[in-house]
């Protein structure tokens, strides 16, 4: 079971149960056309923050660059709801519908009904692909998004039902089951993801989906909603849901997700070298550093440079290392699943990820050949990622220089 397993679920039962009780009490008091416009505009903040400021920056950074995979995610997650929404004559925010003979139960909210429970997979879908690649940062802020997205969604479409015929019993009932939906679809990228890379395509297409849903669907029911002195709680509902996007990147940078921005805790003047994924295109850099002294080999794996996005994997992952002029191989690993601490004293585990790994990871290992300082080898590594499998160029491997070390942490990779 993925270590995200429990709070995916906890996000999208949470949204599911309270996007139908805010849709109840709104409606119940009658205030929903009061307030829709505005939740429209914070949602719309919200989506458009969570695609720039979380979804993006960490496809970019999981996949070592802005790659043609995000490119066709985006388009796929564009063209995809354009589509869907099509196919199934979504009924959102409030749209006008037409009167129908009392007791009859109007086709169009059967439809809404299905587009409804199509829509709540996908977004289940989504949070959990944003946990299982971004962590926790990115997981709270899709899960934020969608929240707010799916109460305005969920005002209209319980309104929709109750024009359609249905009884306010059996609209909350409907309402309910679609919502829940929502769960099945995290359940599906939780069981799929890191085994078929699923996760990782369904953020961009995430992106693309959201900027959909905020451009062609709640910008235009802004516009027709708020003329002149109107747009002002508008605006400042746009920059809310935009401001709640940013303060989530800013808590989770300032409170231990920071260090995932910077490799854990930025360059620590090792050896780089390069790695490339199976296209041949590099993917990120390794930082090794040999410690003589203690006979002890250390790697942080990043997707940029030294001081880039931590390239994690999962803590029961090795880095097998390759001595090609001694005929030799051994392999990294985690010094425990907890926290993983490296040489600097920070702890290195991410949702059962990390990008730190050591040799020896145990007693009883051999390291009396390390321990001389005039070591020095010709490597390379590799190791797998979710099914990938990544390559290292060859480089020098020679002994940490706590003095000189900047003098050697750069130029010994050899393409």
């Amino acid at each position: 079971m993925p270590p995200e397993t429990i709070p995916v679920l906890l996000a999208v039962t949470a949204i599911s149960l309270i996007s139908v009780l805010g849709a109840v009490l709104l409606l119940g008091r009658g205030s929903v056309s009061r307030y829709l416009p505005v939740l429209v505009a914070l949602a719309a903040g919200a989506l458009l923050g969570d695609t720039f400021l979380h979804l993006l920056p960490h496809a970019v950074a999981d996949q070592g660059g802005f790659t043609l995979t995000i490119s066709y995610g985006v388009l796929a997650g564009l063209i995809g709801f354009f589509i869907i929404e099509g196919l199934l004559h979504w009924h959102h925010h409030g749209e006008d519908l037409h009167d129908h003979a009392p007791g009859e139960i109007h086709s169009f909210g059967w439809m809404n009904l299905i587009g409804d429970a199509l829509h709540n997979f996908i977004d289940g879908m989504l949070i959990a692909s944003a946990w299982m690649v971004g962590g926790s940062e990115a997981g709270i802020a899709t899960t934020i998004a969608v929240a707010l997205h799916e109460g305005p969604q969920e005002f209209g479409d319980f309104a929709v039902l109750l024009h359609a015929g249905f009884s306010v019993k059996k609209a909350v009932a409907l309402n309910l089951l679609t919502a829940l939906s929502a769960v099945l679809g995290a359940i599906v990228v939780l069981a799929m993801g890191d085994d078929h890379g699923l996760a990782q395509f369904l953020v961009p297409v995430a992106a693309g989906g959201f900027l959909y849903i905020a451009c062609a669907d709640l910008v235009p029911e802004i516009r027709k909603r708020a003329r002149g002195w109107a747009l002002l709680p508008i605006i400042l509902a746009l920059a809310v849901g935009l401001g709640l996007m940013v303060a989530v990147h800013e808590f989770a940078h300032n409170h231990g997700h920071g260090d995932q921005e910077h490799g854990a805790h930025g360059q620590r003047e090792g050896i780089l070298a390069p790695f490339h994924d199976a296209t041949g295109a590099e993917a990120g850099r390794m930082e090794w550093k040999l410690d003589t002294d203690a006979g002890q080999l250390e790697v942080w794996i990043s997707s940029g440079g030294g001081d880039g996005m931590p390239f994690d994997l999962p803590v029961t992952e090795r880095v097998t290392l390759t001595f090609h002029d001694l005929d030799r191989s051994i392999d990294l690993v985690v010094r425990d699943a907890v926290e993983n601490v490296d040489s600097d004293g920070y702890a290195t585990v991410r949702e059962g990820r990390t990008n730190y790994f050591v040799f020896p990871g145990g007693e009883g290992a051999d390291v009396a050949w390390l321990e001389d300082d005039a070591f020095s080898s010709q490597v390379s590594a590799t190791f797998t990622r979710d099914g990938m499998l990544y390559t290292g160029a060859v480089f020098k491997l020679v002994a940490y220089d706590h003095v000189g070390a900047h003098d050697h942490s750069h130029g010994h990779s050899h393409k």
